[in-house]
């Protein structure tokens, strides 16, 4: 084989930079207008994260109760706040008195003597 003529060099596609894209048919883009629940007008609703355990259980109290799983959920929330909110009005209140009694400073001349030691 001469020496000028080389064999082709196949073609190699440069790397592209940043994030691949996915394999597949892309996604369908939801109506504009469409909000999901939570950024919706009106009732508005936001997400919590239980373990499966706990979601089961719920499930089994809100069927006993023949109630859905938010309604018996907020049946247990609404006692537990008023109980915590009564808790820091105390707490406050208490809070309040020891910043009053700190910053008042006994006068010298309503003191009373000391007849003993």
């Amino acid at each position: 084989m001469p020496e000028d003529t080389k064999p082709p060099v196949p073609y190699v596609r440069k790397k592209r930079r940043g994030r691949p894209k996915k394999v597949g048919r892309p996604k369908l883009r939801k109506e504009p207008d469409r909000d999901s629940p939570s950024m919706r007008t009106g009732q508005r609703y936001k997400t919590i994260t239980v373990n499966e355990e706990t979601y089961y259980i719920l499930k089994e109290l809100s069927a006993f109760y023949k109630v859905a799983i938010g309604v018996y959920i907020y049946s247990l929330v609404l006692p537990a706040f008023d109980h915590a909110y009564q808790e820091s009005l105390t707490l406050q209140r208490i809070d309040a008195n020891r910043k009053k009694d700190k910053n008042e400073t006994p006068s010298t001349d309503d003191v009373p003597r000391r007849t003993h030691f």
